[in-house]
């Protein structure tokens, strides 16, 4: 599929997620799952700096962000396909890279996203503090320390104005 089409089926998404009902009838047919797993090819694509695939990501996690949003089985299945971690290592790199022209719609599109896919439940907040804490899984235990997130990483985000 060309940028361009699957652009468009994106933006489809995010159009018709910000209906409630819709919402749930697209988590029901499975695509916040495959959303989730385009996830990690869209990041790919995006480090090759095509603006192309910056707007592709966009789109993809303002689809996630509007299907995630109340609805707890879309979060469930973002979850599932281990999407906290690039989301929250997508928010820490973004962060760092300070006033760098374009980083603040990008930011904005994956705290979002991050934050819709966890808000509802504790397991889901639990996967997106231990993703943000830790680049690989090598301390579960001590992913439930969520002051350990504060200052640094919150710090960044914290300065991050908005994109507008």
């Amino acid at each position: 599929m060309s940028e361009t089409a699957r652009s468009a089926e994106l933006l489809g998404w995010v159009r018709e997620s910000r209906d409630p009902a819709a919402r749930v009838a697209l988590s029901e047919s499975g695509l916040p799952a495959s959303l989730s797993a385009s996830l990690f090819e869209a990041l790919q694509a995006h480090t090759s700096a095509s603006d192309g695939a910056t707007r592709e990501l966009i789109l993809l996690l303002r689809a996630l962000r509007n299907l995630c949003a109340g609805v707890t089985a879309a979060q469930d299945q973002v979850l599932a396909a281990g999407a906290a971690e690039p989301l929250a290592q997508l928010c820490r790199h973004q962060a760092q890279l300070g006033d760098s022209a374009g980083r603040g719609e990008l930011l904005e599109a994956a705290l979002q996203a991050l934050g819709n896919s966890c808000v509802q439940h504790e397991r889901g907040q639990d996967a997106a503090w231990c993703a943000a804490l830790f680049r690989h899984r090598a301390a579960p235990h001590l992913c439930f320390h969520r002051r350990a997130f504060f200052p640094d990483t919150f710090a960044l985000l914290a300065r991050t104005r908005g994109a507008s």
